[in-house]
């Protein structure tokens, strides 16, 4: 998927320069530890990793930011309600990550790429009505699931590893891991079952399956949809 509203500086030197790569060095060896736990070479199914979770979490919010209806960016706002802290932070190289926010990652096995912005979800079980809600913004691409959460509650259990960078942003890599015979179904989050409610806008929504390229015995490609 491709957005037109980041400013030149945002998508280029931010983006592209400094924050992208290493959410790209994230996912390639995600797809290199997947690669060797299909072939039997990793037991047990676990993969580790490491990344600059800053970097990574300014890749994603970018992305998420970048994601919003063109009409909704046209004209400059000087704060934009929750997400302003996670633009100040994308924005600012010495920013720590928000304190109301909260970062969420699991291995994500669909080619189906998702962003949902503005979302919130609802745990109707929980008993204090105060609690029972969460608000945030999804991203997921193979082979992640990004879920960012604004004031979530105590008892609002969320099915994935919390990567929520902390302290000040440095070149530090941390490691980390994941169970795969813990990965949440592809659908998770936004098809919620049992007690779980979700709320969302069409217009805030992006959903995509990228097209599948292949190459004829004459050469020529091909494209169709999985």
């Amino acid at each position: 998927m491709k957005f037109k509203t980041l400013c030149s500086m945002c998508n280029n030197e931010l983006l592209g320069l400094n924050f992208d790569p290493e959410l790209k060095y994230f996912v390639d060896n995600m797809h290199r530890g997947l690669q060797a736990v299909a072939s039997n070479v990793v037991l047990p199914r676990i993969v580790r990793l490491e990344a600059n979770l800053h970097l990574v979490a300014k890749s994603v919010i970018g992305h998420v930011l970048a994601a919003h209806p063109v009409g909704d960016t046209r004209t400059w706002r000087p704060n934009i309600g929750a997400s302003e802290s996670l633009r100040q932070y994308f924005i600012h190289p010495d920013r720590p990550f928000p304190q109301d926010w909260h970062l969420y990652c699991w291995p994500y096995l669909s080619r189906k790429q998702v962003i949902l912005r503005h979302a919130a979800w609802m745990d109707v079980s929980l008993p204090k009505p105060g609690e029972k809600t969460v608000y945030g913004h999804l991203l997921k691409f193979l082979p992640f699931g990004f879920w960012l959460t604004h004031n979530q509650p105590m008892g609002f259990v969320i099915d994935a590893l919390d990567i929520t960078p902390r302290g000040v942003p440095d070149t530090t890599r941390e490691v980390i891991s994941f169970n795969l015979r813990h990965t949440p179904h592809h659908l998770y989050p936004e098809n919620p079952s049992g007690h779980h409610i979700m709320l969302f806008a069409n217009e805030q929504s992006s959903v995509v399956i990228p097209a599948i390229t292949s190459t004829t015995s004459d050469g020529e490609s091909r494209h169709g949809q999985s």
